[in-house]
């Protein structure tokens, strides 16, 4: 995961790169969340 992150950071600027890091961040926490999830664990 990190990596891909970092690949897509490369010559974008840091305010973008906060951006879609945040979203990201906020597509996790809502998985962790998701019913279906929590069905195939």
């Amino acid at each position: 995961m990190n990596r891909l992150v970092v690949m897509l950071t490369y010559g974008i600027e840091p305010s973008i790169m906060n951006h879609i890091i945040g979203i990201l961040l906020d597509h996790l926490s809502q998985g962790e969340n998701d019913p279906l999830n929590v069905h195939t664990v």
